[in-house]
């Protein structure tokens, strides 16, 4: 086996606690003197979609203070102007959604064994409001959960 199995044989892992920013966003201002500003799109599709899409399923939201659900649970927004893809300023780009995804899958890699039954109800997340944070935290959650590829499963 490898040195570290070696090494993390005689130790158990109690907490695991995982601290990231938001994933690649577009700018909040235009370049000075700009006569075409770019458009950055905030559209998703194929898996990054789905789980933006079926988040409540997966995750669930507390109120601070009581402890108890949120309900009915807040619905996410991507941060899109009214056409539905040009994004906001500081939105989630899609490029940012498959980069926290990605740090999630590593974690799961990297922790292997140890989060082989893990659960989203077994996993306590806090974040800002803001819809690019809350998209990074679910994608990066998605990854740890469920790596490069499952089924999505239900929170308890």
């Amino acid at each position: 086996g490898k040195p570290s199995e070696k090494i993390l044989a005689d130790y158990e892992i109690a907490q695991v606690q995982v601290v990231t920013r938001h994933g690649a966003r577009s700018p909040y201002h235009s370049l000075p003197n700009q006569s075409n500003p770019h458009h950055f799109i905030c559209q998703l599709h194929g898996e990054e979609a789905e789980v933006a899409n079926r988040w409540p399923e997966l995750f669930r939201v507390f109120h601070d203070e009581s402890h108890e659900a949120v309900e009915p649970q807040p619905s996410l927004h991507l941060g899109t102007e009214s056409d539905g893809v040009t994004c906001q300023p500081g939105g989630l780009l899609m490029e940012g959604v498959k980069q926290t995804r990605a740090i999630g899958t590593h974690l799961r890699e990297a922790y292997g064994e140890f989060l082989a039954d893990l659960t989203p109800s077994q996993v306590y997340a806090r974040t800002e409001t803001l819809p690019r944070v809350v998209l990074s935290s679910v994608s990066l959650l998605s990854g740890l959960l469920l790596g490069k590829a499952g089924n999505i499963k239900p929170a308890a």
